[in-house]
């Protein structure tokens, strides 16, 4: 589960040193970010957010395919999250 109360207040933040500045795009540079990209989104409206998620998502499984490590079986995976506390 995620700390939605805690992942607001840093956006708040970061939305109130840039809500004057007209922001054309904002790049989602880090893999969790698109967790989050509808709330980073409602806040920064007039900007276009940018996912490169994709793009490596396809590289990964292009590069898994080339060297014969992608998964041939059926079933489906699990998803596991993780962090480290500071």
């Amino acid at each position: 589960t995620y700390n939605n109360e805690e992942i607001d207040k840093i956006l708040n933040k970061y939305y109130e040193t840039y809500k004057y500045i007209n922001i054309d795009a904002i790049v989602l540079g880090c893999t969790h970010y698109p967790i989050i990209k509808d709330r980073i989104q409602k806040l920064f409206k007039d900007s276009v957010l940018i996912d490169g998620n994709e793009g490596v998502a396809r590289e990964v499984k292009h590069q898994l395919e080339a060297n014969n490590l992608l998964s041939k079986k059926k079933r489906k995976g699990k998803i596991e999250f993780m962090q480290t506390k500071k």
